[in-house]
């Protein structure tokens, strides 16, 4: 991924930006920065409170930061749609406490949380994308247990069982088929708050 961060930078003429693989919760980060954003990556802090106090510290005073995280898994479609088709076959994984996809799906906590790294002004906007997954319903189900949430699902199904899950997932996207293929909804919270002074 940093490789070819580092690539598209060169073939673009950018030089004004550093790519370094770290853990936010205890790298020294550069002092004095205007914004810090992640995307989708927060989540996964396994101790969001200190990952945060890091960014906070380095931050300059006023400075942004802007997450984008999951709201809960049943306000997306694109993750409950196609699980409630493969459920019917497969084995669902235990919920875990801590990091993980869901874990900053409550914006009160994330909220309480960021206000105690020292930040405030703290704002969780929520958002619908629509997501195509494929032209088709047969090309989405094939996607869909391709990769991601899916893709764990279906790995739990037994091979004899594997083609009546993709009927089952297949006759499921058709529903949501247009004309411009297989649309799901992904719901979003983007997180926008300001360093303490």
């Amino acid at each position: 991924m940093l490789a070819v961060a580092r690539h598209r930078a060169r073939e673009q003429g950018v030089l004004n930006v550093t790519f370094t693989r770290a853990d936010a919760q205890v790298h020294a980060l550069p002092a004095a920065h205007d914004i810090a954003i992640s995307r989708f990556g927060s989540m996964f802090f396994s101790d969001p409170a200190a990952a945060f106090a890091n960014i906070a510290r380095s931050a300059r005073e006023g400075s942004r930061l802007c997450l984008a995280t999951w709201q809960p898994r049943a306000a997306n479609d694109w993750l409950s749609i196609p699980g409630e088709a493969l459920l019917r076959y497969a084995t669902a994984p235990e919920p875990t406490a801590g990091p993980g996809m869901f874990s900053q799906s409550d914006p009160s906590a994330l909220a309480a949380t960021l206000m105690s790294a020292g930040y405030e002004r703290i704002r969780s906007d929520p958002v619908i994308v629509d997501q195509i997954f494929g032209a088709d319903a047969a090309e989405a189900a094939a996607n869909l247990t391709a990769s991601g949430p899916s893709r764990t699902l279906f790995d739990t199904i037994a091979d004899g069982d594997r083609q009546a899950a993709v009927d089952a997932l297949t006759s499921t996207l058709a529903k949501h088929e247009g004309p411009d293929g297989v649309r799901l909804a992904a719901a979003i919270w983007i997180t926008t708050a300001t360093r303490r002074g």
